[in-house]
């Protein structure tokens, strides 16, 4: 999964794309969606406003991406500042 993740980040600064994760928590109250995305240069326009207030992935000392349900954007939150 991580070479996946560094694999998808590298495609994403080539293209100047917005990476996006969704994390799901079964049972929880309300909101039960959070949205990450990547640490990342180049981006323009809505993409880079985006960028700025979604919260980044964080890395283990070995490097390793980690996702903490508690840290990340709500997905009704996301969807507000779309429609702003």
């Amino acid at each position: 999964m991580q070479r996946m993740a560094e694999d998808m980040h590298r495609r994403c600064i080539q293209s100047r794309i917005l990476p996006l994760f969704a994390f799901r928590i079964k049972g929880a109250r309300g909101d039960s969606w959070r949205l990450f995305t990547m640490e990342m240069e180049g981006l323009e326009g809505k993409s880079r406003m985006i960028h700025r207030h979604i919260p980044k992935l964080e890395k283990s000392k070995g490097g390793n991406y980690i996702m903490r349900w508690e840290n990340g954007m709500k997905l009704a939150d996301f969807i507000a500042m779309l429609l702003k």
